[in-house]
């Protein structure tokens, strides 16, 4: 350990708590030389031979749109960065995955809370050479988190009031009651899927 400059106390010269975490919010993205040598190696080759490979080294995520909360913590903790976020300009967004770049460590099926995440082994070998991304599009999540009253209308829904009465929140009633109505309405379609499911 340095020792701080002279007028600068050992609590300061340490660096943020959350230096680690990138501007887009996720955890650092980590590949290991040793898999890029051996992805480089395979595309050296050529043209594949079969449409898909099953292996255990790389992996081919799918994700159930329709039982996803749209939350997208999965990009959030994916260690290689194969899954990414995206907010295209007519505002559609989701996830993209990258099969060059996904180790199968099936971190993202363990942090899905709706477990609407699947990884097979089975990977198509065009996605896996051209390094192309396929892209998941998500449905809206019934209310904005950057929005200034987004507390005060996720907690409305939490309660099951129409509006809270409190001068700042700014939430109208018809607002709060659509979002709730439609958060309704997906919940009782992922409950559907999750019957469908069972054996």
């Amino acid at each position: 350990p340095v020792a701080p400059p002279t007028g600068e106390s050992q609590q300061d010269s340490r660096e943020p708590q959350f230096a680690h975490v990138q501007a887009d919010g996720t955890l650092p993205h980590f590949v290991p030389e040793r898999r890029l040598r051996l992805f480089n190696s395979l595309k050296a080759l050529g043209t594949p031979a079969a449409p898909t490979v099953t292996t255990r080294l790389w992996g081919q995520v799918t994700i159930d749109t329709e039982l996803c909360r749209s939350c997208r913590m999965c990009t959030v903790f994916c260690p290689t960065g194969a899954l990414t976020r995206f907010d295209a300009a007519n505002d559609a967004f989701g996830v993209e995955h990258r099969s060059a770049l996904c180790m199968q460590c099936r971190l993202c099926e363990a942090i899905c809370p709706e477990q609407a995440i699947a990884v097979a082994e089975e990977v198509s070998t065009d996605e896996f050479l051209s390094g192309k991304k396929f892209r998941f599009t998500m449905q809206p999540i019934g209310w904005n988190p950057g929005a200034e009253d987004s507390i005060a209308s996720r907690m409305a829904r939490f309660i099951k009031v129409d509006n809270l009465q409190e001068p700042q929140a700014k939430v109208k009633s018809f607002d709060t009651a659509a979002r709730r109505e439609y958060a309704q309405a997906r919940e009782a379609r992922r409950r559907e899927i999750r019957e469908q499911h069972r054996p």
